[in-house]
């Protein structure tokens, strides 16, 4: 009976011992915790920078883990986010235009216009005399099953077929569309260094977001929120600059304020009008001003006889990025500013290495979320690796915008925007608040028993109280305290 006494004390000394030096980078406070963190950091890399002193001497026997506590025991934020389902199913349309066109040319279906329908989620197709709605419908139901042929329609002396998407598809990209967003998000979270996040589905568009520890609101709705679409496509370098800024100017006092600033619609009205051949895009650089994004010049220009403030794009995409294997912050020395490095998967090493061998001296246009981030020109073939450039001067602006850009696109793009719609900043005030409310509750408890029992129970009340009380105080009564329990049992049996 000793040794199996003598066996326990060692093994809950034991337990009690490794319990201790477990919880000691949590109880002995941040400064201790941020030390163990940095000697790890140090440790991950290949070739580390001499120390200006050496870490204490306590950092090779602690563990550098302390105990992650929630949202409401330590504070952070709290993030409800909206998917806009709408858009991605815009978006989806919008991307099967350009294939639509190519792949119905290549079955020897002859297409004179094709583009999305406004009014409604589809497209709108106006075939080439002799076409047949028989040969555009086999076309859109061996590529694009889930168009639907509706009616046809006249737009501008011109007839089209009006195909439009089903329910069942568009419910479908909807799902889709939250389920990428919210492993989108939790891997861009997990880029941060978040602890224990709390990220799950609300209802059918929406998402919640915890962050415990998070004090930062702007930096947190930029990692969950920007969408990050990333596109690589060629300028077009014969374009009629004349006639396409001709084109701006009159779409200018023919446009509400509000269309002609809106990227999209502008390329409708230039294409609807004869300004912008059907398979280009208008693209524009941008800035960041006070108010918020805007274009970096409202007419087009030209430098050099190359284009600047707007591309005009040959409406195929190269490259996305979905091709792009990883991406990380570099500072240029010489340039003295910041930039993003991308490296392609295999696919898109390829695919980029074939486009800027054959395309030397033209250039290719970096499109980030419908935006030009830079357009260089190809000077000789490219194997494997592109780059960003950040266009403020701001040195510690670079670094932020391109620290948050390549973490972006580390974790993949988002399938449509997201609006942060509601934000809650829960302060650690709550925690403490928990934790003691906790603590008086407990001893609360606890007295509200004892005096039931005592007064219910009377003698054999007094008895459990004693013995949880003899129990809680020390484990060297242990054949004391069991038959005092044994003791207490009967009399409880007896009593009822």
């Amino acid at each position: 009976m000793g040794g199996r006494l003598i066996f326990r004390m060692v093994v809950c000394l034991v337990s009690l011992l490794v319990s201790i030096w477990l919880l000691l980078p949590t109880l002995l406070g941040k400064e201790v915790q941020d030390t163990l963190q940095a000697a790890a950091d140090r440790e991950k890399l290949e070739d580390p920078p001499p120390l200006a002193e050496p870490f204490p001497w306590w950092v090779d026997w602690l563990p550098n883990k302390k105990v992650n506590l929630g949202l409401d025991l330590q504070g952070g934020i709290d993030l409800t986010l909206d998917v806009d389902v709408d858009e991605a199913v815009r978006s989806t349309v919008q991307r099967d235009v350009g294939p639509l066109r190519q792949l119905a040319e290549r079955d020897g279906v002859k297409l004179a216009d094709v583009k999305r329908n406004k009014k409604e989620p589809g497209l709108l197709v106006a075939p080439e005399a002799g076409v047949t709605l028989d040969q555009v419908s086999t076309v859109l139901r061996g590529r694009f099953p889930g168009y639907l042929y509706d009616h046809t329609e006249s737009i501008d002396g011109k007839d089209y077929f009006v195909f439009r998407m089903s329910d069942e598809r568009q419910a479908e990209i909807a799902k889709n569309a939250v389920t990428q967003a919210l492993e989108t998000i939790r891997n861009r979270i997990d880029e941060t260094g978040v602890k224990e996040p709390s990220i799950t589905q609300k209802g059918n568009r929406g998402i919640d977001v915890q962050l415990p520890g998070a004090t930062n609101v702007q930096q947190a709705q930029e990692a969950v929120g920007t969408t990050a679409r990333l596109e690589f496509m060629l300028v077009d370098e014969e374009a009629d600059f004349t006639r396409i800024r001709s084109g701006i100017g009159e779409a200018e006092k023919a446009m509400p304020p509000d269309q002609f600033i809106d990227d999209v619609a502008l390329d409708e009205w230039l294409h609807t009008n004869g300004y912008l051949a059907q398979d280009r895009r208008l693209l524009w650089e941008y800035e960041k001003t006070d108010a918020g994004m805007k274009r970096k010049a409202k007419e087009l220009c030209q430098r050099g006889g190359e284009w600047c403030g707007a591309y005009p794009l040959k409406d195929e995409v190269m490259l996305t990025g979905d091709d792009i294997n990883d991406a990380r912050t570099e500072f240029n020395s010489q340039e003295n500013d910041f930039y993003v490095q991308m490296m392609f998967k295999p696919r898109g090493q390829a695919i980029f290495a074939q486009v800027t061998g054959d395309n030397i001296g033209k250039r290719f246009a970096i499109v980030l979320d419908g935006q030009v981030r830079s357009a260089p020109n190809i000077r000789d073939r490219i194997d494997g690796a592109a780059s960003i450039t950040m266009g403020t001067s701001n040195l510690d602006e670079q670094n932020k915008e391109a620290s948050m850009l390549a973490l972006v696109l580390r974790s993949g793009s988002l399938p449509a925007p997201v609006q942060v719609g509601e934000v809650r900043e829960v302060g650690p005030s709550l925690g403490d608040r928990a934790i003691k409310e906790g603590i008086y509750a407990s001893i609360l408890g606890s007295i509200l028993v004892f005096l039931f029992a005592g007064v219910y129970y009377r003698v054999s009340g007094a008895l459990a109280d004693l013995t949880l009380m003899l129990n809680g105080r020390s484990e060297e009564h242990t054949s004391e305290l069991q038959s005092h329990s044994d003791l207490v049992c009967r009399l409880l049996l007896e009593k009822k």
